[in-house]
């Protein structure tokens, strides 16, 4: 899949374009395609069954895409050193696991607290309480600690929450954490290693 997995912007600009093509239009696609029942609603499907009949070749046929297959399988079974790193969406939730965060719309924000990123497309929300969240969720990145440490550890800051909702009352500590993306390389560190 390192086709749709480079963290490029050209790259993105054109994942994004086919998602916004094919909104909507997933499941209709893929049983034109003969994609099976299962695999019908999942519009990365429908987009690598697409490559795959105008003659492009997806999957890992450089070492490169091998070694993030093998590292994200090994994230999956709890393998290896990872740390999981949480980032929340209330509009574009569904986009953002498939396809990673837009290189556009730096900076972003991450967290290592998995309540920290509940809380951000929670009720404690004004958007959320309003109901105009249109696509919210969780996206969750399983990075080597290795690389964590590099370039993400450094960034690392205190997070109250929505309404100081993660501030100790006793001390006015705050009892989390963020992280701010603000580079392309820390973009797609987050988005070569996210659990879909």
């Amino acid at each position: 899949m390192q086709l749709l997995c480079d963290g490029g912007r050209r790259l993105y600009a054109t994942r994004r374009i086919l998602c916004e093509i094919l909104q909507g239009h997933a499941a209709e696609i893929a049983v034109k395609l003969g994609l099976k029942a299962g695999a019908r609603a999942g519009l990365g499907a429908v987009v690598v069954k697409l490559l795959e009949k105008v003659g492009l070749r997806v999957g890992g046929v450089d070492e490169g895409a091998i070694e993030v297959e093998t590292e994200a399988r090994a994230a999956w079974k709890g393998e290896g050193d990872f740390i999981s790193v949480y980032h929340a969406s209330i509009n574009n939730a569904t986009v953002i696991r498939e396809f990673g965060l837009d290189p556009e719309k730096l900076p972003a924000w991450v967290t290592r607290d998995i309540r920290a990123a509940q809380d951000a497309i929670s009720n404690n929300r004004y958007d959320v309480q309003q109901g105009l969240a249109r696509d919210p969720g969780i996206i969750e990145s399983r990075i080597p600690k290795e690389d964590f440490d590099r370039l993400l550890a450094i960034g690392e800051r205190e997070y109250p929450g929505f309404n100081g909702r993660f501030r100790n009352p006793a001390t006015g500590e705050a009892e989390s954490s963020e992280i701010v993306l603000r580079t392309l390389e820390q973009l797609d560190l987050f988005n070569r290693h996210i659990v879909r």
